[in-house]
């Protein structure tokens, strides 16, 4: 189940890129691991509760959504304030990507037995192979920052990853 969690993340391109676009628009690294932070706490919880069956949307209902939580993102990079922490946002739309996540638990069939620690090793998968790439993207991130291209590189990246998100909104209303 660990590298279950793993494969998910990085098979997760939709999450890996709601994640990009928060870390790209700008701040310290203090806030960055605060963004990754907030996004990790937040869909680990929802993951957790769907998991249990205390909250399970539908799935025809979150994967449209998660598409939405992209496009608000890469909208504020295009418009939004670059200076306002961007944290609050991680963790609301980071709960909405918990969801997706718990997706992946309902095809398999586990035991009753083996549930909570297969369920926990899966979230610890999704963590480490989240916190890999964050690790292996960060210093390219905050070279761009620093770069004098770093506005262009946001803008084109941003109206890139709205115009896909709006793809996957329609791919996943079907």
């Amino acid at each position: 189940m660990l590298l279950l969690g793993i494969e998910h993340i990085l098979a997760g391109y939709d999450h890996l890129v709601f994640l990009g676009c928060l870390l790209l628009a700008g701040g310290t690294w203090r806030s960055r691991l605060g963004i990754a932070s907030a996004f990790t706490v937040a869909h680990s919880i929802t993951l957790i509760l769907a998991a249990v069956r205390i909250v399970n949307p539908p799935a025809g209902f979150v994967e449209p959504a998660i598409a939405v939580t992209i496009a608000y993102v890469a909208l504020e990079n295009l418009i939004g304030d670059p200076h306002r922490s961007r944290w609050p946002t991680a963790f609301g739309f980071g709960l909405i990507h918990g969801f997706g996540f718990a997706g992946m638990l309902d095809v398999l069939d586990l035991p009753a037995r083996q549930w909570f620690a297969a369920v926990l090793a899966f979230n610890v998968g999704v963590e480490i192979g989240q916190v890999a790439v964050v690790a292996v993207a960060m210093p390219l991130v905050i070279a761009i920052t620093r770069s004098s291209w770093h506005p262009r590189v946001v803008r084109y990246a941003s109206s890139a990853v709205l115009g896909l998100s709006g793809l996957w909104f329609v791919e996943r209303m079907q």
